[in-house]
């Protein structure tokens, strides 16, 4: 009985050396990486897995009885012994970075780790080749591409779903003045006390929901300094990371600033000037028309051909030319501040209305005025544009050489959402050097013996088309008359 015991057991055991030796195949014929299994006395390969075959391409026959050195995966057989004396002392050797060439001549880099263990009394050594050659060109196109971001003056940075960060490129170091090493890992907006344009909370929403978020921030150096800041972020799902630029606008958001106070503080000096030009000229209207009225009562009474009559002539003349000056400066101050109520206006009326208005003046001069009906609907106010209308047709009819009979030209075209209206003549045109400068107030090209005029006309014309949300402007030469123009919003759908 007890031999039948003995023999019993040692079939078990043998059963069990069997199973173990299976999963041990199973494994080493399954397993991903390359192995190869050693003689720790001989260093000669006495196993290799499929693996080895599919990596370096020779047959498994070809690796058995070969020594490491012999495939490339130690430089020769002096370093094959350095590194079995390694192995010797500390049981465990591995190399990272490890270049190894295929038997059809390709190169691919390898990670190598060899382990010295016992196994029935015997020395067996177990070397692990891994192919990192994917993962090795990856981390270059990453190496490649953070050395492009640190190309960039922007700064980028990559940080977590939860806001530490994890790339901090040169262009962040620059700009708030932390290196990469003493900003990993930190929470990104507690750092630099980012001000957002609207509640954090809302922002992340829309980047969940949009995948990216642009806006201006507010965010703090290192130094203390305030840094405006266009940012864009991205969020990536499969990394659950945001990358994140960030433009520093400080300079242009300052230079705005000043030029807002400065158009500001502008505004209030033309405003203020405006004021005051609109004072003195309602002030000075009685001690005018005092003047006229003395010097029409000295002309009326002094004798004719006494040179005190003509004085009176030339200070009532005078008076009157002061008058009409002050009315158009009064005209000019009003626009500042009257209110100016838009809606459909009809340009064909108004035109209409105009030339009725002006009619005893162009039969006076036999004046040819054609209009291109039919003229369109704008967005306006009736009595600036009757205003407008007047001061360009009369100057149309004004400005022309002796002895010429005026042709006016009244047409209009649409740009768009936009109608341009035309008033053509045949006048005495304007040089291009003086053309900027005709919308300024006091603007004269000709004297009053020439022209007469007060120089605001056209002021008020710029004025009041600037006032509905137009604008304004002229084609001219000298000798070949002249093409002003105003533009304004169409209205065609509006009822007038």
């Amino acid at each position: 009985m007890p031999r039948k015991t003995s023999t019993a057991s040692a079939e078990t055991s043998d059963e069990t050396a069997r199973a173990f030796e299976d999963r041990f195949r199973h494994i080493f014929e399954s397993c991903k990486d390359g192995i190869l299994i050693l003689d720790a006395d001989t260093r000669k390969i006495i196993e290799a897995n499929p693996v080895m075959t599919e990596l370096l391409g020779y047959a498994r026959e070809e690796f058995i009885g070969k020594e490491l050195w012999e495939f490339g995966l130690l430089r020769d057989e002096a370093a094959s012994k350095t590194a079995f004396q390694e192995l010797q002392e500390k049981n465990f050797i591995r190399y990272d970075d490890l270049p190894l060439q295929t038997k059809d001549g390709r190169t691919i880099q390898v990670e190598f780790v060899s382990n010295l263990y016992c196994e029935g009394g015997n020395s067996i050594i177990q070397c692990n080749i891994r192919d990192i050659t994917e993962r090795k060109r990856t981390e270059q196109q990453l190496a490649e591409k953070a050395r492009l971001l640190d190309l960039s003056n922007d700064a980028i940075i990559v940080r977590g779903l939860n806001d530490k960060v994890s790339l901090w490129n040169k262009g962040a170091e620059k700009l708030y003045g932390w290196t990469a090493g003493e900003v990993i890992g930190k929470h990104l907006h507690s750092l630099l006390k980012t001000e957002f344009p609207k509640s954090y909370e809302e922002i992340v929403a829309q980047l969940y929901h949009e995948g990216k978020f642009v806006g201006e921030v507010v965010q703090i150096a290192r130094n203390g300094r305030r840094i405006h800041s266009l940012c864009r972020w991205v969020l990536d799902p499969e990394t659950k990371s945001i990358l994140t630029s960030y433009t520093d606008n400080t300079d242009r958001k300052e230079a705005e600033e000043a030029l807002k106070k400065t158009v500001t503080e502008r505004t209030q000096m033309v405003q203020s000037l405006e004021s005051l030009s609109y004072t003195l000229a309602h002030d000075l209207r009685a001690p005018i028309r005092a003047i006229k009225g003395l010097s029409e009562v000295w002309s009326q009474e002094a004798p004719s051909g006494n040179t005190g009559r003509e004085y009176a002539q030339r200070i009532q003349q005078a008076a009157e030319r002061m008058s009409l000056l002050l009315d158009d400066l009064l005209e000019f101050s009003r626009m500042s501040y009257q209110s100016v109520p838009l809606g459909a206006v009809n340009l064909e009326i108004e035109v209409e209305k105009i030339l009725t208005e002006l009619s005893q003046e162009i039969q006076a001069i036999n004046a040819d005025i054609q209009v291109q009906a039919p003229l369109p609907v704008v967005s306006g106010n009736a009595t600036l544009i009757e205003q407008v209308l007047s001061n360009l047709i009369s100057n149309a009819l004004k400005f022309v050489q002796p002895g010429v009979m005026p042709k006016i030209l009244i047409r209009a075209e649409t740009r768009g959402s936009s109608v341009r209206l035309w008033v053509e003549d045949n006048g005495i045109g304007i040089a291009p050097e003086h053309q900027d400068k005709l919308f300024g107030v006091f603007q004269r090209l000709h004297s009053t013996n020439e022209f007469d005029g007060t120089g605001v006309g056209l002021a008020i014309v710029k004025r009041a088309v600037e006032r509905m949300g137009g604008s304004v402007g002229v084609e001219s030469e000298p000798g070949k008359g002249s093409k002003f123009w105003i533009e304004l919003v169409k209205a065609t759908d509006l009822a007038y």
